[in-house]
């Protein structure tokens, strides 16, 4: 099921390089919502961006999960209305 009023910190940023990317750093969830009975979730994240999807490791027995996981997504400047969508579920 998917964890709400979620208080999560990341990155975004884009590098200059040969070919541009859309570098997205997922750090760390805070107050995570307890969804199983023990009072903890398993969280992960899943982000998408022109299509490509991309998902974190799970954190098992958390609401205060620790990824430090980097995601790197080709960027094309034709492209800038596009949407990254950033979701936070529990397993």
């Amino acid at each position: 099921s998917e964890i709400t009023r979620t208080k999560a910190k990341w990155v975004v940023s884009e590098e200059d390089s040969i070919s541009r990317q859309l570098i997205v750093d997922v750090v760390e969830g805070k107050d995570l919502l307890a969804m199983d009975s023990n009072g903890k979730s398993d969280p992960y994240v899943k982000l998408e961006y022109r299509g490509r999807k991309e998902k974190t490791e799970k954190k098992r027995y958390t609401t205060k999960p620790q990824w430090k996981e980097r995601f790197d997504f080709p960027y094309d400047k034709k492209h800038d209305d596009q949407i990254l969508t950033i979701e936070v579920f529990d397993w």
